[in-house]
């Protein structure tokens, strides 16, 4: 039943009992009930929809063991000439939108209390050396070493949105007086198989340029987060409504219409 009509709000419907035979009606407003079609024997409704695509989201990993070497026994003193950066080109599970760097460990010890280094983030360029941006980058200190090996730990929050593709270098760059890391000399089929399992190579700067570390490993853990796409999801709005109405015993006998929706609204789907 249709009550008063609020100002300004137009009511018009129509109605059918779902009995053969029973008219099909129509009330405007609150005024009276007309028959529109005096009896009809079936009455259906389609509905037209129009189907929206949401716009992508994906879901974040939690943290993952990307790259790794711990077999490394050899030490390499970290000075203005000479500093050294680790190529890593991570392997994923599946194929990621994006991936980040979350955290990275290595193995130091202290030359000097006061020595510091700069542990960075950078993207790789097509020869594999670190390109001059930083994409994030932490202090090392020492002051917080001890004079044996042992792992210290730099968390990252900007090394982000990185194509799965992308490379990266991780860098310990001389920034004050000395400290050592601790690094695998494995020559070059060591070099070969940490590419291959997924170790990358080392490098080193002499303080102004990049060359390859005849295949050596720096020891290091690098961990970080993925994004992949979450399934599809889709918005539906109802465009046109149309009906079939059979006035008589006879099929043949039908009337189709459709209406248009002009304000389209949204509906369930599909």
């Amino acid at each position: 039943m249709i009550g008063p009509a609020a100002p300004g709000i137009v009511h018009n419907a129509s109605a059918w009992s779902g009995r053969a035979g029973d008219p099909l009606t129509r009330q405007y407003n609150s005024g009276a009930v007309v028959n529109v079609i005096p009896s009809i024997q079936s009455l259906a409704l389609a509905y037209d929809k129009r189907q929206v695509q949401a716009p992508t989201t994906y879901t974040t990993s939690a943290e993952t063991l990307l790259s790794s070497n711990t077999g490394g026994s050899t030490t390499y003193a970290v000075k203005s000439t000479s500093y050294p950066g680790q190529y890593i080109s991570p392997s994923f599970p599946v194929t990621p939108n994006t991936w980040s760097v979350t955290r990275a460990m290595i193995q130091a010890k202290q030359s000097s209390s006061v020595g510091q280094a700069a542990i960075e983030i950078h993207t790789a360029d097509a020869n594999g050396y670190p390109t001059a941006a930083v994409l994030d980058l932490q202090t090392l200190q020492g002051s917080n070493l001890t004079g044996s090996f042992a792992w210290q730990t730099f968390t990252f929050s900007n090394a982000t949105g990185l194509s799965p593709s992308q490379p990266i270098v991780l860098v310990v760059r001389w920034v004050a007086d000395g400290c050592s890391i601790e690094y695998d000399n494995g020559g070059l089929l060591g070099g070969l198989l940490g590419g291959l399992f997924g170790g990358g190579n080392m490098e080193q700067s002499n303080g102004s340029s990049w060359s390859g570390a005849g295949g050596a490993n720096m020891n290091h853990y690098l961990y970080g987060t993925y994004t992949t796409p979450n399934p599809p999801t889709y918005t539906y709005y109802l465009k046109d409504v149309r009906c079939n109405v059979q006035v008589t015993s006879d099929s043949a006998a039908q009337l189709n219409t459709s209406v248009r929706i002009l304000n389209e609204p949204q509906v369930t789907g599909p």
